[in-house]
């Protein structure tokens, strides 16, 4: 487990960490999962965030001290047709309001954009057994080196987890 700092939920703590998730999307972030999906020569990893959207998402719904957010994803179809391998994509979503927050849209083109968050659907989260992975705590330690690990003889204490899951 992690002892980490989370944030209030207002627009300068959006947007600080929105830079600072996004500083610190790295290769190694990217699950074998997806890269497997994805033969290395696909077009779309010559763009920036490819394959980052997940970490990126769960890792600011973890430190946005906030039950107003939900991880959303969706799949980019044209004519009801998945496009071109079932690419997922994720963000957040503000449950009151409707706001979009994409910390990789850039990845995609205004009109791609559009057609994902069409097909949105609020996400189940992304993990084993409501378990952050590992890359999820590398990035968080990338984004807050305040950071520390502690150790827990109560593997049911999902305290952060929840408050976004539901």
């Amino acid at each position: 487990m992690l002892l980490y700092n989370q944030y209030e939920y207002t627009q300068e703590n959006i947007d600080k960490l929105s830079i600072d998730i996004r500083s610190n999307l790295v290769d190694n972030l990217i699950s074998d999962e997806f890269r497997d999906d994805f033969a290395p020569d696909y077009h779309r990893w010559k763009r920036k965030y490819f394959g980052l959207c997940v970490p990126a998402t769960f890792v600011f719904l973890y430190f946005m001290n906030t039950n107003r957010l939900t991880a959303m994803k969706g799949k980019l179809e044209v004519d009801g047709l998945v496009y071109p391998f079932e690419e997922t994509h994720y963000w957040v979503k503000d449950k009151d309001t409707g706001a979009i927050i994409d910390l990789t849209k850039e990845q995609y083109t205004d009109n791609e954009l559009e057609l994902l968050y069409a097909t949105g659907k609020t996400a189940k989260y992304y993990g084993h057994k409501e378990n952050p992975t590992a890359r999820f705590f590398r990035l968080m330690k990338m984004v807050q080196p305040s950071i520390t690990d502690y150790i827990t003889t109560d593997i049911n204490n999902t305290s952060n987890l929840t408050q976004f899951m539901s």
